[in-house]
């Protein structure tokens, strides 16, 4: 048992130390490292040629020069008071038939001015085994997505019920999952617990928006395509989404169907198998 703790005091100190830009690195390909560093630091220095040299000869043209020096100097102004720090990062490989491989990296870095917070948006693509070339550089302003707090006054009533509403779903859950090993006659002793802690289907609140919708089953759509989540099951019927400041946290509640069910039946009489016959 000490043994254990011991093991979980490890673990959350762990976590508790672990930023969310170290665990972003882990998606950024080794050989774009100093690269995308150089691409930040000539964006800070507003250098259109550096900028240039990194989207490569194609882009040394008098009319992509302008059109750098306008978006340099659309940025916003002044200078940056952090490091540009890792706020996502995705990467995706595509193969063409008869041909090679296309690489892209997708990199979100945010930092912060006097007057606003700043976001920069970079994508880089490589062709085979060529070097990565920069293919589209964004940066303006935003404002970071709240987190969940007591203390700066961002709690409305909508966000408090909301999250009333799926720890209470999570502690029905958990009482019926323990009410099950009250009962000693139960049919179906191992299935009945998977069916309870399975919550579906599921539903996400935005805490940017505060607005609900249905995760599972559902339909979305992007500029990468449509998606298709028929089915996605919330454990214990709550589960907590907080990725990365340019993003909303959100939180999910899962119908806890099984629960419910379970006590329908025990009101009908308990969901228990015929008492054994005593033996004369």
């Amino acid at each position: 048992m000490r043994l254990f703790v011991c093991l979980v005091l490890v673990l959350a100190a762990g976590l508790a130390s672990c930023r969310k830009s170290d665990l972003y690195e882990n998606f950024v390909a080794e050989d774009l490292r100093e690269t995308r560093t150089s691409v930040l630091e000539a964006m800070e220095g507003r250098d259109t040629e550096a900028l240039i040299t990194h989207f490569g000869d194609w882009a040394d043209t008098e009319e992509f020069r302008g059109r750098l020096d306008a978006f340099l100097a659309g940025m916003p102004a002044g200078e940056w008071l952090d490091t540009p720090e890792l706020a996502g990062a995705h990467r995706s490989r595509s193969q063409v038939v008869g041909g090679q491989s296309l690489d892209n990296q997708s990199l979100v870095y945010i930092t912060r001015t006097g007057a606003e917070h700043v976001r920069i948006d970079l994508t880089f693509t490589r062709t085979g085994e060529q070097p990565w070339a920069l293919h589209h550089v964004n940066a303006y302003a935003f404002q970071p997505n709240p987190g969940i707090s007591f203390t700066d006054g961002t709690m409305t009533p909508v966000r408090l019920a909301s999250l009333a509403a799926v720890l209470a779903n999570f502690v029905f859950i958990v009482i019926t999952l323990i009410a099950t090993f009250r009962f000693r006659r139960i049919k179906r002793r191992i299935l009945w617990p998977l069916f309870i802690i399975a919550g579906f289907p599921v539903f996400g609140f935005n805490w940017t928006s505060e607005a609900w919708y249905l995760v599972a089953p559902g339909i979305s759509s992007s500029e990468a395509g449509v998606y298709f989540r028929f089915l996605e099951i919330a454990f214990f019927g709550a589960s907590f989404v907080d990725a990365s400041p340019v993003e909303p946290v959100i939180l999910e509640l899962g119908v806890p169907i099984g629960a419910i069910l379970f006590w329908y039946r025990v009101m009908r009489g308990g969901p228990t198998r015929k008492a054994e016959k005593v033996p004369r």
